[in-house]
């Protein structure tokens, strides 16, 4: 029975501070506060709390009961601790695939003209990015040149086809097929990106 007085000793003086806080957030700090129904709560909270300890020291010594006064510090500060959240990043093992693609000869690609491209999207978690750009590389002297060409406007999170058009020139210098080893003269990169950082992406050469 008596450290049943303790512990509700230790919640009284527990309820005693919190309401004491919410009342010294809720009104000015001049005389109006003895009027304020928290910090009224307050009071009497300690009130109780002082009949109920003095019940438990009746029963219970002092080097027993007066450590258990440190629970209500764990209390108090309980409220006071900000939640801590950690967002994990995303893994997928989830592919993106060209759809309409099926050789990686230059010849296959009309430069100067709109091309269509298509892909599969993945399923298994949510969207929020979806990219797609070119690279073009041309020759220049000893070393290669690169350019970038993509569409004109974002595409939507659902986009699953697009149309580019590879420039015939980078940089002045024309496209053409790049002696191995070395870049390819055009790739084709998409990229998904998901809302908790997932990543999958596919590329298409062709030369």
């Amino acid at each position: 029975m008596s450290f049943v007085y303790i512990a509700a000793a230790v919640v009284l003086g527990t309820a005693a501070q919190l309401f004491l806080k919410a009342g010294t957030n809720a009104a000015p700090v001049d005389f109006r506060l003895a009027l304020e129904p928290r910090i009224l709560a307050g009071i009497a909270c300690y009130a109780v709390s002082l009949v109920v300890w003095i019940l438990a020291l009746s029963k219970t010594p002092v080097s027993v009961a007066y450590p258990m006064v440190s629970i209500g510090f764990a209390l108090n500060a309980a409220p006071q601790v900000p939640a801590l959240t950690r967002t994990i990043p995303g893994y997928t093992t989830e592919t993106v695939n060209f759809t309409n693609l099926s050789g990686h000869a230059l010849s296959a690609v009309q430069l100067g003209q709109a091309m269509t491209l298509n892909w599969s999207l993945p399923v298994t978690f949510p969207i929020a990015k979806v990219e797609i750009y070119g690279l073009e590389y041309a020759s220049s002297g000893s070393s290669y040149v690169s350019c970038e060409f993509k569409p004109t406007t974002p595409l939507a999170v659902t986009s699953t086809s697009v149309t580019l058009t590879p420039p015939t020139t980078c940089n002045g210098s024309p496209i053409a097929s790049v002696p191995q080893p070395g870049p390819s003269a055009i790739q084709i990169n998409v990229s998904v990106t998901g809302t908790h950082g997932e990543m999958a992406s596919a590329w298409w050469p062709f030369n």
